[in-house]
């Protein structure tokens, strides 16, 4: 397989880049898995200077050989998509962000039933767009509620509440 020309990589980060900011959607029709390797490698949601950019690169197929090429698989799938959508929407509605909706409604990553106890049964289209990077913030305040949680299981239950203020 041939190696990914600098040009190539470039023109790559900018196509993800423009899909980034214009309508994220697209990238729901990844796992979130696939969608952190594909912005780990083409920093789609940075905006970096070209040598930066190319450190980037550079570092990651030293440290990482296969995420490249992992990368690349999940970019042609993206590229596909999009071109499968000009095609059939057309290039206007594509950049107007009206026929993405559709398209990524239509091929959803998980569809869920729901049958309540009464009623009809319905049926919901789940897909992710995964944030780049983790909120530090929202994880750490997630863990210290669950320390409380677990901190709260664990105190003995027949001990008295004035017993356990006292202790």
């Amino acid at each position: 397989m041939p190696r990914l020309s600098t040009d190539t990589y470039l023109w790559r980060h900018d196509f993800l880049s423009c899909i980034w900011e214009n309508d994220r959607r697209l990238f729901a029709l990844l796992s979130p898995t696939q969608q952190r390797e594909l912005h780990r490698y083409y920093l789609p949601s940075t905006d970096l200077t070209l040598d930066q950019l190319g450190q980037h690169r550079r570092h990651l197929d030293q440290s990482e050989p296969s995420l490249g090429a992992r990368a690349g698989k999940h970019y042609a799938v993206l590229h596909e998509t999009f071109n499968h959508i000009c095609d059939t929407y057309g290039l206007d509605t594509v950049l107007t962000g009206s026929a993405v909706p559709d398209y990524v409604a239509s091929h959803p990553r998980r569809t869920v039933r729901y049958e309540p106890a009464h009623g009809s049964t319905r049926i919901f289209s789940v897909a992710a767009v995964a944030k780049p990077e983790p909120n530090g913030k929202l994880l750490a305040q997630a863990l210290l509620r669950l320390a409380d949680q677990l901190t709260t299981q664990n105190q003995p239950t027949d001990v008295a509440p004035d017993e356990q203020a006292a202790a």
